[in-house]
């Protein structure tokens, strides 16, 4: 018999009666109550992190660097970690801002290798970390790393960020989130200025993302005063203060601020024993002076004996001639659209992606007003060719190593003279036997 939906049917005698009848009207039969069918738990529903938000609504990023997650990859583009399948996203600033990763190198004149910079260094002078060679740097090779930069920032990944805007001059950085995370700027070359030759030889990697608490992982919000930035984690509160150079803002207009490692300033540095010779014995912890361990290419360390928090500064690094290892990544924070997309939204011509990444040898060619920025600036900019650099370089290396050897030859003829001398003089002044004729 099928039941009707609201009733209930009587066992003893299978009337319909409705669902709160306690008796049957037919046979007077009690009418055993309905029971109550088992609740249902709630699934719950996983929820984001504090600053992240669901997949979908923000950027993917990769939980260990930071840097953007591109959807067709397993592995961060960036530092190799796997990304896996993280339903955590970074929401857009509200303020319009957006955070870029960079990682920069420098190539050494002396031994060819690449050395990280780990840092916005714009005093014109930079030391390998493999050889340690000190050389004059052109600060104009920032000014392009940042425009490189800041449209990194502005143009990568323009779906993920709300900015899908079509652009005469195609977009270079459009697959930055998809097949890639990062692109690569490379200066190379040499500048005269005041009769110095400065070098150029500058790699800079940029990726758009969001800086993360070495503690908890969450996103960190910033606060910026002119020249100093403040971070607070949106997790666990954990705070940081650093200090950039005001004149990098001068170099790039859209640029806000800079945070890093080596430009963290709330952390006491390390003290360092060294010898008369400046031969480094051990670095030590400022407050309590016990003696500190400090791995390869680490920019912070913990005293074991009293907690306190050290920074290492990379002049320390070279100090110890330890292997500067990879270059640490910091973050640079801009706003507003960098001069590429101006040039691009006005239909100019779009620069090949694969010279943008640093695939290519050929230096990519400025706008015509920087160069002519540059030929005033450096006035002997011009007459250079890397004929003559070698040439100069030649001599450089001759004189370097003949001056020394020739020094070594002439103080080896006058000691050998004044050796022959003295011996002709102790020869001399022997007397001879006197010679007896008896008679």
């Amino acid at each position: 018999m099928q039941q009707i939906p609201g009733t209930v049917a009587c066992a003893r005698c299978g009337k319909a009666l409705p669902s709160l009848a306690t008796f049957c009207d037919g046979c007077g039969a009690r009418v055993a109550p309905i029971a109550a069918q088992p609740a249902v738990p709630a699934v719950a529903m996983p929820t984001a992190r504090a600053g992240f938000v669901a997949a979908g609504r923000g950027m993917p990023i990769c939980h260990s660097c930071g840097a953007i997650a591109p959807t067709k990859r397993s592995s961060c583009g960036t530092c190799g970690a796997p990304i896996g399948t993280s339903l955590e996203a970074v929401p857009p600033r509200a303020d319009g801002a957006y955070w870029v990763q960079v990682r920069t190198e420098l190539t050494c004149r002396q031994c060819g290798r690449r050395s990280p910079l780990d840092a916005l260094d714009l005093d014109g002078t930079v030391q390998c970390g493999h050889c340690g060679a000190a050389q004059a740097f052109d600060v104009d090779a920032w000014s392009e790393g940042l425009a490189h930069a800041h449209a990194v920032g502005d143009l990568a990944a323009p779906s993920m960020r709300g900015r899908d805007v079509a652009l005469p001059g195609g977009n270079p950085f459009a697959d930055i989130g998809d097949d890639s995370a990062h692109a690569t700027l490379e200066t190379t070359g040499m500048s005269i200025e005041n009769g110095v030759m400065k070098t150029r030889n500058l790699a800079l990697t940029a990726a758009p993302g969001q800086p993360l608490c070495t503690s908890c992982g969450c996103p960190v919000d910033v606060e910026v005063r002119v020249d100093e930035a403040t971070t607070r984690c949106v997790g666990c509160g954990e705070r940081a203060q650093y200090r950039f150079p005001v004149r990098a803002k001068n170099m790039a207009p859209g640029l806000v601020a800079a945070i890093g490692d080596d430009l963290r300033v709330d952390r006491p540095d390390a003290r360092l024993d060294a010898t008369s010779a400046g031969m480094v014995v051990a670095v030590r912890c400022p407050s309590c002076g016990a003696g500190l361990d400090v791995p390869e290419g680490a920019h912070a360390a913990r005293c074991t004996y009293c907690g306190t928090q050290c920074r290492i500064p990379s002049r320390t690094l070279l100090a110890l001639k330890k292997s500067p290892g990879a270059a640490a990544p910091w973050w640079m924070l801009f706003r507003g659209a960098s001069a590429l997309r101006g040039r691009l939204a006005s239909g100019g011509t779009t620069v090949d992606a694969d010279e943008l990444a640093g695939d290519d040898d050929d230096e990519i060619e400025e706008p015509q007003p920087r160069r002519k920025r540059k030929a005033r600036k450096h006035t002997f900019l011009p007459m250079v060719d890397a004929a003559r650099t070698r040439a100069e370089e030649a001599v450089s290396w001759a004189l370097q190593i003949a001056v020394p050897l020739s020094v070594l030859v002439l103080v080896g003829i006058t000691l050998f003279g004044h050796v022959v001398l003295a011996w002709a003089q102790g020869r001399m002044s022997k007397e001879l036997p006197a010679i007896t004729t008896p008679y």
